[in-house]
């Protein structure tokens, strides 16, 4: 397979930014408008894992569910307390910080403190932010109620009664590795350009970890 630097579509991009929506915290979004997927089995199946698991945590609470304090000069602050539970390592610099920060008696101050922390602050906005990818990635396949897709042990494409935009009813779609050629047909604006670039991005948002819109997908 190319490497991921090869990725370039629009309808990716466009796709991209749609997920980015669905995405809390600036870092999040980037991430979502930047989005790559994983080129092996191994990378693909890690991040299948992580939009499971952020399934069952929205069925819990969605950590990000007031978006009120985000739009605060601290929110991060205020977004620490919410994944305390979710980020073990956050139980050692988040209290101290915000103490440190309350006491300061001016901007100039409080932004010293927290470039005396930029690197433990760094690491742990680089662990909320990839919470906020996952679920992002999660509330993107919900609220569209779309279903998890897996890998299939038989190196073969099984798509069921897949919904792509500019196909007119849902199809089917099979492809095994003893198949070398695909023969489409059909008449001037019957659904033939629509069902490649579809497939093309039920491709890359299965290698993302997405959910895809089939009933059934490996």
């Amino acid at each position: 397979m190319k490497p991921s630097q090869a990725i370039a579509s629009d309808t990716w991009s466009q796709w991209c930014a749609l997920l980015a929506l669905e995405a809390p915290t600036y870092g999040s979004q980037q991430r979502c408008q930047h989005l790559r997927p994983g080129w092996n089995k191994a990378q693909v199946q890690h991040l299948l894992t992580q939009t499971q698991a952020a399934l069952r945590l929205l069925k819990q609470e969605d950590p990000f569910h007031q978006y009120a304090f985000l739009q605060e000069k601290n929110w991060f602050l205020a977004l620490s307390e919410y994944l305390k539970k979710e980020i073990p390592e956050a139980k050692a610099l988040w209290p101290v910080l915000k103490a440190e920060v309350s006491q300061a008696t001016d901007t100039s101050q409080a932004q010293h403190i927290l470039q005396k922390h930029r690197h433990g602050l760094e690491q742990q906005l680089q662990v909320i932010d990839e919470i906020a990818l996952w679920c992002a990635k999660a509330k993107y396949g919900r609220k569209r109620k779309l279903q998890s897709s897996h890998i299939s042990q038989q190196q073969r494409w099984d798509l069921q009664k897949i919904s792509i935009q500019g196909i007119h009813s849902p199809l089917d779609f099979t492809l095994d590795k003893s198949m070398t050629t695909v023969l489409l047909n059909g008449a001037h604006n019957s659904g033939k350009s629509a069902l490649l670039k579809g497939l093309h991005l039920l491709m890359m948002q299965h290698q993302s970890g997405v959910p895809c819109v089939s009933q059934r997908g490996a």
